[in-house]
């Protein structure tokens, strides 16, 4: 999804922040595990699985529950973009400016995101004459307030619906740090709790009685109302690695817990609860997102902790270079990813829709490269290659 200002690096609150490759490799994960669910869905969702002799490893689970990618990068930006006014609550010292702030993250953010748009459009016009939506839709896209039209509204790329989410999380982020400052972690943790989960009734009590408000519907128990956790999670990831000195942030074993809560998550829920949020199934609905947000901050936290297998694994140089194109890599896929369903893929023989896959992922990556290169880097060019390894 979004990419981070910058990684943060030095523990030190007033210290320049620097990359942190195991972030960046991560990102690239996230990116990924959701393009895998997206391809896996276009091909008509066939069984994952390597047969060895009498054993069979079956990691279809893992392409059905890619969703978990999105709340993976949530929580990397609440520790990526909230690690500077962690920082600054926990030193005391003047909050980032705010003006400089959003300038940046328009700068990041919204190139990519607008050529897509008008691609989009000028190719709807192209194919059909008409560019498929009103120009109030439109004007909501590049607003950045298309969640706030009518429910019945759809993006216009169906990823897109994540953005919002993000894009009005900067704002909230200056104001969770502020309360890190003025009062203890677990009171803020505490509400923030109370909040989401009674928030997350209120949406299934309206998808219960068949109804919607101006204020929430069935529909809102995905954006930010209902995931801010998630963000805080990444946030008090940061406030742990900021505090504690390097050889007490136990790196590798917080790593090590958060894949493992992670992956049985990701099993359990495939396997037990699978149409938890289509069927509304209480009470996992509740708590959902919560126990993803925490079991991921601990992997972020944990890669983010200097340990041999995140520099060996996270900041391998594949995984670098595809954070690196991450956030083209999420607007991109699922346009390439449609064509499976124009073109019938999905009724194709079995090794056919593996070589369509193998091709879509090729063209998905070079899409998303050229994106990367040729209209992220002209508007915030870092200053040096995001996957070389850092010293």
């Amino acid at each position: 999804m979004f990419p981070p200002e910058e990684s943060p690096g030095h523990p030190r609150p007033a210290a320049a922040a620097v990359e942190i490759a195991p972030l960046t490799g991560l990102r690239g994960i996230a990116a990924a595990w959701v393009a895998l669910m997206h391809l896996w869905l276009a091909l008509g969702s066939p069984a994952f699985a390597l047969t060895a002799g009498p054993a069979t490893l079956d990691f279809t689970a893992l392409a059905a529950t890619g969703y978990f990618g999105v709340d993976l990068f949530f929580v990397l930006s609440g520790f990526l973009i909230g690690h500077r006014f962690v920082a600054a609550a926990i030193s005391g010292e003047r909050a980032p400016d705010l003006g400089r702030f959003w300038l940046r993250r328009c700068r990041r953010v919204l190139p990519a995101y607008y050529v897509q748009l008008v691609i989009l459009l000028v190719a709807s016009l192209a194919w059909t004459g008409s560019l498929g939506t009103d120009w109030a839709t439109i004007a909501s896209h590049f607003a950045m307030l298309f969640l706030l039209v009518p429910p019945d509204a759809v993006p216009l790329n169906g990823v897109y619906w994540t953005l919002p989410v993000e894009w009005f999380s900067y704002a909230m982020v200056p104001i969770l740090a502020w309360l890190l400052r003025s009062a203890r972690v677990g009171y803020v943790l505490l509400a923030l709790l109370v909040w989401v989960v009674t928030f997350r009734m209120l949406c299934l009590e309206t998808f219960l009685e068949g109804r919607e408000t101006w204020h929430t519907d069935y529909g809102s128990i995905m954006h930010l109302r209902s995931r801010i956790d998630q963000f805080f999670f990444g946030m008090l990831a940061a406030y742990a690695y900021i505090r504690l000195p390097e050889k007490r942030r136990r790196g590798a074993l917080m790593l090590a817990l958060g894949l493992v809560a992670t992956l049985a998550l990701a099993f359990g829920v495939h396997h037990l609860v699978p149409d938890w949020l289509t069927a509304g199934r209480a009470p996992w609905l509740f708590v959902h997102y919560t126990a993803t947000g925490a079991a991921l901050a601990l992997v972020v936290y944990g890669a983010a902790g200097d340990g041999r297998f995140a520099q060996r694994a996270l900041a391998s140089a594949p995984l670098l270079w595809l954070g690196a194109i991450s956030y083209s890599l999420y607007l991109w896929h699922g346009v390439v990813f449609a064509l499976p369903a124009k073109l019938g893929v999905e009724t194709w023989p079995h090794a056919h829709r593996w070589v369509a896959a193998a091709a879509l992922v090729a063209l998905a990556l070079v899409v998303s490269w050229a994106s990367y290169r040729f209209v992220e880097m002209r508007f915030y060019a870092p200053s040096t290659s995001p996957w070389r390894k850092k010293a």
